[in-house]
């Protein structure tokens, strides 16, 4: 089984690399996966899921470090790190306003 994770997980690698999308089992939904720096795939999520154009994307990161290069916290940076050490890596999801982050991304105003 572990042999067929891997491969999986290399498939769905080489294919998010080669601008392509790629679902993927949350708890609740299937999701539709992009690289969020390349603008055309994100611009199919919207195409696939028929999302419309003003309901920006959600950024989904691995770790701290990436998350505080992308958060705009302000006033939330004290919660938000007190949260994140006591629960991740787990099953918290923090929603924040973004930095840095591509055009259509949460945080940001999609695409015109």
């Amino acid at each position: 089984m572990e042999r067929v994770y891997q491969e999986a997980l290399a498939k769905a690698a080489e294919t998010l690399k080669g601008g392509g999308l790629v679902a993927f089992p949350t708890d609740t939904v299937w999701g539709v996966l992009a690289l969020m720096e390349d603008e055309a795939a994100c611009k199919r999520i919207y195409e696939v899921k028929g999302r419309p154009e003003s309901k920006p994307l959600q950024v989904l990161v691995a770790d701290l470090e990436s998350a505080l290069k992308l958060a705009e916290l302000g006033t939330l940076e004290k919660k938000f790190l007190r949260l994140a050490k006591a629960f991740w890596p787990g099953g918290l999801t923090v929603v924040v306003p973004g930095k840095a982050t591509p055009p259509g991304s949460a945080g940001t105003a999609p695409w015109a």
